[in-house]
């Protein structure tokens, strides 16, 4: 395997702080990429749809099958606001980066505590429609602050970042829930995490100053 085009990306984003936070917006979104192992479990033990006609085991699918259509459903309504954010400035898009991860954050921790499938179904929405708006926004703010040649290699090492963080929550919220941890706990864990990078985010806002893309890789 040929990593170059990675690590040639992490050295040129290491030379500016725009680019350093920038590149790991993604790393922090896939936090709620445990949603990949709760919301199978939580489809099948505690929100199974049950409808007229169909056993145990199909209530449990269908409940599988309704969460991930509201991930999928909160996703494409985040697109919405990501094209608005699409329009915007660097400043603008940091905004509604540090949005994004709140919805993210406060959608799972709404998730853990839902009563009922409804509540849940709308949770998932509102964690995903601010994944959405958080990834696409980042996509965009890192093509405003990366020169033309590089931005091959800077997204190499987005995505490596990104990929890594998503496998590794996996793991360890598949670890949880096997050493009998509750699938809405994990969901409250993701939450909590989630608004960690947020603050961070925000502590970013906050502390740097408002500035331009590099003439380079101005739209």
């Amino acid at each position: 395997f040929d990593f170059s085009p990675i690590m040639e990306g992490v050295r040129y984003v290491r030379e500016d702080s725009r680019r350093w936070t920038a590149i790991l917006v993604k790393a922090g979104v896939g936090l709620i990429g445990t949603n990949w192992v709760i919301l199978p479990v939580l489809g099948e033990r505690v929100f199974p749809l049950h409808l007229p006609g169909i056993d145990a085991k199909e209530a449990g699918t269908i409940g599988m099958s309704v969460l991930l259509g509201s991930r999928g459903a909160g996703a494409f309504m985040g697109s919405f606001v990501s094209a608005a954010a699409a329009r915007a400035h660097s400043d603008g898009l940091r905004k509604y980066i540090l949005l994004g991860m709140v919805l993210a954050g406060t959608g799972y921790l709404l998730l853990g505590n839902a009563p009922w499938q409804f509540g849940a179904y709308l949770s998932v929405m509102i964690a995903h429609a601010g994944g959405s708006i958080a990834w696409v926004s980042s996509t965009n703010l890192l093509q405003k602050v990366t020169e033309d040649k590089f931005r091959g290699r800077v997204f190499s090492a987005e995505y490596a970042f990104a990929m890594l963080t998503l496998a590794s929550v996996n793991w360890i919220a598949s670890l949880l829930i096997d050493s009998g941890f509750s699938a809405q706990r994990v969901a409250v864990f993701t939450g909590i995490a989630q608004l960690l990078p947020a603050l961070l985010w925000f502590v970013v806002l906050r502390s740097s100053p408002t500035s331009s893309a590099p003439a380079a890789a101005r739209p």
